[in-house]
């Protein structure tokens, strides 16, 4: 009987153990499984204005931000407009952007503030960049329009999506931190300049004087 016993209790032991090194053994693996939506989300690459940042399909480089009140263009979705003001400020950054191997159609963008807001691009101008279309090794230059409360432009980054048949699975993104960016708008309106060819040159945008 007290070997018996003895017995009973070894495997209990036995048991427990076992136990233990199991639980430890799918805690572990654990920590090696990526969740579903990391496994579809956009592959993002991150870097800093005045620097190339590249993606498996594309590449950007922020070449200035401008802050003002008014943009003027030559027309929009919202009709025929000299001059548009602001609800808040339009942050106007200029960029080249690459194609790098195959045609990229189209280019959605966000600004995301420090504190993780996002703002989109409105999409109400024509000469937007985010409505190019992007051939291999041709860079164009242009701009991304976002209109923002200037309370809340804080440490402002640029993030640009290209989404293949419109789907975030696997699609290429960059996220280019644009620095300390002034809230206060400057004197002149930005002129709104569409996408242009651009072998090297600055791809900044002009001013235009306000009181025009």
């Amino acid at each position: 009987m007290p070997s018996q016993s003895r017995s009973g209790v070894g495997r209990r032991v036995l048991n427990f153990v076992l136990c233990v090194g199991l639980i430890s053994a799918v805690l572990f693996v654990q920590r090696f499984i990526v969740a579903q939506d990391a496994l579809v989300e956009p592959v993002a690459t991150a870097g800093a204005q005045g620097s190339v940042v590249s993606s498996r399909a594309f590449e950007a480089e922020v070449t200035r931000v401008d802050v003002t009140a008014e943009i003027e263009v030559t027309s929009s979705v919202i009709g025929d407009a000299e001059k548009v003001p602001a609800n808040g400020v339009w942050v106007v950054v200029w960029a080249r952007v690459t194609a790098l191997e195959d045609t990229v159609h189209g280019v959605s963008a966000e600004l995301r503030m420090a504190d993780g807001v996002v703002y989109d691009e409105r999409g109400w101008f024509w000469a937007s960049l985010d409505r190019g279309t992007f051939s291999p090794a041709i860079p164009q230059r242009g701009a991304f329009v976002f209109e923002v409360p200037a309370d809340r432009l804080d440490g402002p980054a640029l993030v640009l999506t290209h989404r293949p048949g419109f789907e975030d699975r696997l699609s290429s993104q960059v996220e280019i931190d644009l620095g300390e960016v002034d809230s206060e708008p400057g004197p002149e309106a930005v002129i709104l300049t569409g996408p242009e060819i651009d072998m090297g040159g600055n791809g900044t945008g002009e001013a235009a004087d306000a009181s025009e």
